[in-house]
């Protein structure tokens, strides 16, 4: 997997893959609506479509674009070990917001001669996965899909693990993060240190993990004794411009002393950079506690308490999953959880 190449080359290899395993097939959409449905621009889809059109893949045709029948067939080698690592393009608009783990990961899987491969996808696309044809050398991980694409992958018996949680009445092997905890671990930390506000940010994402994160929130808010305590949810879009617009509407309505929350796949820099152009202090006026940040997004000044992402844990365990499917031609039925610890500055 090779993270250096251009966005286009990657999209050719998705389209290519799609195409070639039948789960991508005519007619296809029209440039614009397409390119919308694959959160791409136009010339990026061009220019990947040029290229399936070099190889052979695809006719460009001046009323549209189409798989050419006498090129379609399985070229995958049929000794080829594939991990295929797929997630909601509607819920996570930008790729790099899960690659701290996953380029570490696939280094691990090359070693044993696997391939991992990521792809963005939407409804149509989770369909013709989940109605292809089982491969024994392939296998899929789920990450923070809605629950309606994770029973896709249990109706039709699908080798599959959830990251980081099944849904409720999915049954389905899963490896998650103990993010759940360390929600509860921060929010009681908080609460210790006075706060009678607390707010927590969460991604505007419909994956079960964040409605988790939400309900076990609301519960120990209420049942913290003493009150009141005023608790307030805030949900930023993935897409950076509107998380920075969101971000800076919540900052605007500060007007005391509160202890925040961020939740995964939010940036803390995101909420402490509007705080600080409002003019609030830190850590004075607001105090931010981050859960499984970007290993990057916490290089800040003042640097927030955090709960890092265990990376090497994390990929360890996926790594033993994944050799044990492709040794036994069975998925494990694993339900682990990794725990994290609190790092202060």
């Amino acid at each position: 997997m090779n993270f250096l190449r251009s966005r286009w080359e990657h999209l050719a290899d998705y389209l290519r893959d799609g195409i070639l395993q039948g789960e991508l097939a005519g007619p296809l959409p029209g440039m614009r609506p397409w390119s919308q449905q694959l959160g791409v621009s136009r010339s990026t889809l061009e220019k990947a479509l040029a290229e399936l059109q070099r190889e052979g893949v695809v006719l460009v045709l001046p009323r549209g674009v189409r798989i050419n029948p006498g090129r379609v067939v399985q070229q995958t080698k049929p000794n080829s070990r594939i991990v295929r690592l797929l997630y909601y393009a509607r819920d996570y608009p930008v790729s790099h917001l899960v690659h701290d783990w996953v380029l570490l990961f696939a280094e691990r899987l090359h070693f044993h001669g696997i391939q991992l491969t990521e792809e963005r996808c939407d409804d149509i696309r989770f369909d013709a996965i989940a109605q292809g044809r089982n491969r024994p050398s392939e296998l899929f991980l789920l990450l923070s899909l809605p629950s309606a694409q994770q029973r896709l992958f249990v109706d039709h018996r699908k080798p599959a693990v959830v990251i980081p949680e099944p849904a409720p009445q999915v049954k389905l092997p899963f490896v998650t993060v103990d993010q759940v905890g360390a929600i509860r671990h921060a929010t009681h930390l908080l609460l210790r240190r006075g706060f009678s506000r607390v707010c927590l940010v969460v991604a505007d994402v419909r994956a079960p993990g964040i409605e988790h994160i939400v309900s076990t929130f609301h519960k120990l808010i209420s049942s913290w004794p003493h009150q009141p305590i005023h608790a307030r949810i805030t949900r930023l879009p993935l897409e950076l411009r509107p998380m920075v617009s969101t971000a800076r509407r919540f900052a605007s309505q500060w007007n005391e002393r509160a202890g925040i929350i961020v939740a995964p796949a939010i940036p803390p820099g995101i909420i402490q950079t509007a705080l600080q152009e409002r003019g609030v202090t830190l850590p004075g006026q607001a105090e931010i506690v981050a859960v499984l940040p970007p290993a990057q997004s916490i290089n800040l000044c003042p640097p927030p308490a955090h709960y890092p992402f265990p990376s090497n844990r994390l990929v360890r365990t996926l790594t033993k999953v994944v050799l044990h499917f492709f040794e036994t031609g069975l998925v494990p039925r694993v339900g682990k959880i990794i725990g994290v610890e609190l790092v202060k500055p």
